[in-house]
Order: structure tokens, then sequence, then C-alpha cells
């Protein structure tokens, strides 16, 4: 480590490749491994380095969660390779080579493992959503591709339930609710005109759960 905070990334790459071979069952070799090779991602000056080293170390945050053949992890250090591992997924999405739906797809499973692990853990939820978010902006504008939309409002919602002062997620909050709420009404009352009542209540009811404030959805 101290090689690689002087910056010496080729020496700490050569102590902590042998550490693996010494010991491949520790996951916390794997993980500098995969530190290193972001660290050298965000400092080459050449996209195709850098997307070369974020991929490395995507897949060494991947090979740190194999828990059936690393040493014993705690549910929440594991939650956090994930979301490490998501970051890394996400910094691929406009790599050459990589689709972005794919990376987004990809990122956003990761980060479901991390909440799977460490369901108390705010912070997850509120990048999960943002993901989210950001995929459905960037895909047509389709009803099936709204449910990435949809599965954004409850994980921004759990975020700002625990942190409503945090600026990012107060952000993301008006958006993803300004953009979804206009949809699930108009959705919610196309059930109810077509007669699917139990349909439209669930939706009235999702509605209801997220704006309490709205007296109209209360009755």
């Amino acid at each position: 480590y101290a090689l690689y905070r002087l910056e010496q990334f080729d020496e700490a790459e050569t102590a902590w490749d042998r550490a693996v071979t010494l010991d491949p069952t520790d996951p916390d070799t794997l993980i500098s491994m995969g530190t290193l090779h972001w660290k050298r991602g965000g400092l080459a000056d050449d996209e195709t380095e850098t997307c070369s080293q974020y991929a490395q170390s995507a897949d060494f945050f991947t090979r740190a969660t194999d828990r059936d053949n690393l040493r014993p992890q705690t549910d929440e250090d594991v939650a956090f390779i994930y979301r490490t591992r998501g970051q890394l997924v996400w910094l691929l999405r406009n790599c050459e080579s990589y689709s972005y739906e794919t990376q987004m797809e990809a990122a956003i499973e990761s980060y479901s493992e991390a909440i799977r692990l460490d369901g108390d853990n705010a912070s997850y939820y509120q990048l999960r959503g943002r993901l989210q978010y950001a995929l459905w902006l960037r895909l047509p504008d389709t009803p099936e591709h709204d449910i990435w939309l949809y599965n954004a409002l409850p994980d921004i919602s759990v975020a700002f339930a625990d942190a409503p002062d945090n600026a990012t997620t107060q952000r993301f909050y008006r958006a993803i609710t300004g953009a979804a709420f206009p949809r699930l009404t108009e959705r919610a009352s196309g059930y109810l005109a077509d007669g699917q009542f139990g349909i439209a209540l669930t939706e009235f009811s999702l509605l209801a759960e997220l704006q309490p404030e709205d007296t109209f959805l209360q009755l």
C-alpha cells in the first residue's frame, strides 16, 4: 500500500500480484488491485487505456465478491464491493465496444446486490435510483421503458426519507417524482376508465403512499 500511496504503481502491482498468487483467498488484495487499476484509468491520457484500466478494475472487484472461494466477509463489506463494482461498470458505459444500456443495467444489478446485502444503507438506493432514471432518460420514450422510471421512484423516495436535506437527493427526488407522478396518474386513470379497478386501485395506492400530502389520493 505504501508503494501505491507513493504512486509507484508498477511496483505496487507487482507486489499485489505476488500477494494474490500466494493467497488467492484474500479479498483485500483483489480490492487493492481493483483500486490500483481504477486510479490508473483516471490518470490515463488515452481513452482506450482508460477504458482498459476500468475494465480490469471492475474484474478485480467482481472477483472480490466471490464468497464461495474467498475468506469470510461481512454482508456490509461485500455490499460495499458491489457498490464500488457498480461504479466501475457505470464508468464503462461510454467506452468503445461497450453497450450503454448493457452497462447501465449491469451497474443497476450491482447496486441491487449491495441493497440485498445491506438494505439499511440509503445511499445505495439513491445511487440505484439515479442510474435507473438516467437509463430511462436515454432510452426511447415508450411505455415499456417507463419501468426504469417507476423503479427509480421508490429508490429515490427511500433516499429522500433518510436524508431530505441532502442536495443531490433533493435534486433527483424532484426530477424523478416530477417525471413519474404524471405518468403514473395517467396510467392509473387509464386502468380505471377500462374498468380494471383492482389494478387502478393498486396504482392510486402507490401514488398515495408516495404523495401523502395529496388529499385527493387519500380519499
